[in-house]
């Protein structure tokens, strides 16, 4: 079975998916390595995820409900991250 291809990560699209909070996700990006690995692994699974559904009769694909499951797991990862960096911060960081 062929994977879609391995990328690293586009921090700009890490960025938009937390409007108004562009410091805090920098500073995660820079500094906590957990954060950019949940990060890497949800894009590759969206990668994976959207070429799944680019292949004929995809809507019967397992891979596209694994993946599917895999990439809203990893999001929930990414924002229980950044909400607990929200928490540790000043507010004048934030």
């Amino acid at each position: 079975m062929a994977l879609a291809p391995l990328q690293r990560i586009d921090f700009d699209q890490v960025l938009r998916m937390f409007p108004g909070q562009e410091h805090s996700i920098r500073k995660l990006l820079v500094g906590d390595v957990l954060f950019r690995e949940v990060c890497d692994d949800y894009m590759a699974a969206l990668r994976s995820l959207n070429w799944f559904r680019s292949l004929p009769g995809s809507d019967e694909r397992l891979e596209v409900a694994e993946f599917t499951s895999l990439s809203d797991s990893l999001l929930r990862e990414m924002k229980a991250i950044v909400a607990s960096n929200l928490n540790d911060l000043d507010p004048a960081e934030r």
